[in-house]
């Protein structure tokens, strides 16, 4: 993978360990870097919290320079989102031929025209499942995945009308077992 892809996953990380803190006490941004400034430098940690803060996704708990920041709204949408990331990049990691049961699950969607945006990012985070392409809306992985399905209906709402399938065969699973080197 490219070094761009490690340094928007090390940026990202950071984003959800400020995000950690925060939800459980509001802090200022210098007792944050205090918190963080063993796993990261102090100024790359500055600047992402000026960041999230331009960004709307936390903000000045009543508006003093000095006083405690918050998350938003748009900060919490944001945080449930990385949450979600860092679950898939996790179950990624687990993946192995060795640990198929020898069934499939097939995941098929029906999200329409007019909500295209959670539609794109629901196709984002099925293929950073690590799901094959199937079909148009269809998607196939040797792997349980109903736990990252489930996660991903709780981020975008059960009116996503996505469905996973658990089967044994079906007709042309032999280029999938190719594919994922079973």
């Amino acid at each position: 993978m490219s070094s761009l892809y490690h340094a928007e996953k090390a940026t990202a990380k950071l984003i959800k360990a400020v995000f950690d803190i925060l939800v459980i006490e509001p802090l200022n941004s210098s007792q944050i870097i205090a918190r963080l400034a063993d796993a990261s430098d102090t100024a790359m940690i500055r600047r992402t919290v000026r960041n999230m803060m331009r960004r709307g996704e936390i903000k000045l708990r009543g508006g003093q320079r000095l006083a405690p920041l918050e998350v938003t709204n748009k900060g919490a949408n944001r945080y449930q989102r990385l949450r979600l990331l860092a679950k898939l990049d996790e179950f990624n990691q687990r993946l192995t031929a060795e640990n198929w049961d020898d069934k499939w699950r097939i995941l098929i969607y029906d999200i329409p025209e007019s909500e295209h945006s959670v539609r794109d990012l629901i196709r984002q985070l099925i293929s950073e499942i690590g799901l094959y392409q199937y079909q148009r809306s269809v998607w196939v992985t040797p792997y349980d995945c109903a736990e990252q399905v489930t996660m991903i209906q709780q981020v975008y709402g059960e009116s996503s009308d996505i469905t996973l399938i658990k089967a044994d065969r079906f007709q042309g699973d032999d280029e999938l077992i190719e594919h994922f080197g079973l």
